[in-house]
């Protein structure tokens, strides 16, 4: 669907849905809600956890509604720091729009021509682990395998630190993109919404929904449920002016 059809579709099954007394909801309102839905299927879907305990990957179906959002990328470009966990830590600088790291290897550099410009596996670890393995001689990174930790942003560079026995000198990778938000108008050239500094996810123009066709009706309906349960909680304006001061 396009936004236009979302936008349609949207109010078709709302006021089907909803009684006669339900506010009217506005494009903005709408925006927010279809990108809050679009939100919830990436993040579940992606999950282990979620309620059907399946990855992403775990079928046809699941994979396809995802593919528009995996992405490839690699890179030698290096950020200086201190701030290593590890005496042998080397951080990559990565897209900002990264949402989930789904594969992971890195190439080596090494003195040892057996080594040098062999691939190893990237093993994603958290602080405990790191403070637990780190003591182990067979836990610890091989020409086989590099650890990954996680660090926000480094002089506002998105990075990973990698931990390896060999020195990394390219990072490889693909992962889920953060999708970007389901804006339905200008939101400076609707006469209702213009002059009041309205974005979502920091966007205010027309943004068509990154995901597969065959996932954008789950969107929408999945964005009515949240409507009728915030009426029906006399919460959406609240919701609305929450996130009014997250974007």
């Amino acid at each position: 669907m396009t936004t236009a059809e979302m936008d349609k579709v949207f109010d078709i099954l709302y006021d089907n849905i909803s009684s006669n007394g339900a506010p009217g909801i506005n494009k903005y309102e709408k925006s927010v809600l279809l990108t809050k839905a679009q939100d919830e299927l990436v993040s579940g879907n992606y999950s282990p956890y979620n309620s059907i305990q399946k990855g992403f990957e775990s079928s046809e179906n699941r994979r396809r509604e995802l593919n528009e959002l995996v992405k490839p990328y690699s890179t030698t470009t290096t950020v200086t720091s201190t701030s290593g966990i590890d005496s042998n830590s080397v951080f990559f600088e990565i897209p900002t729009n990264v949402y989930y790291i789904i594969q992971e290897d890195i190439v080596l550099s090494s003195t040892d021509t057996c080594i040098n410009n062999t691939v190893a596996s990237v093993v994603p670890i958290t602080h405990d682990e790191y403070n637990i393995q780190k003591k182990s001689p067979f836990r610890k990174p091989n020409k086989e395998r590099a650890w990954r930790m996680d660090i926000s942003k480094i002089n506002n560079t998105p990075v990973v630190e990698i931990i390896s026995a060999y020195t990394p000198k390219e990072y490889k990778m693909r992962y889920v993109k953060k999708p970007s938000p389901i804006v339905l108008v200008d939101f400076e050239s609707d006469p209702e919404l213009m002059g009041m500094g309205l974005t979502v996810d920091g966007i205010n123009t027309t943004t068509e929904c990154e995901l597969n066709s065959e996932v954008h009706q789950s969107i929408v309906d999945r964005a009515v449920e949240l409507a009728i349960r915030g009426y029906r909680e006399n919460s959406l304006q609240s919701n609305v002016e929450l996130n009014k001061r997250n974007v």
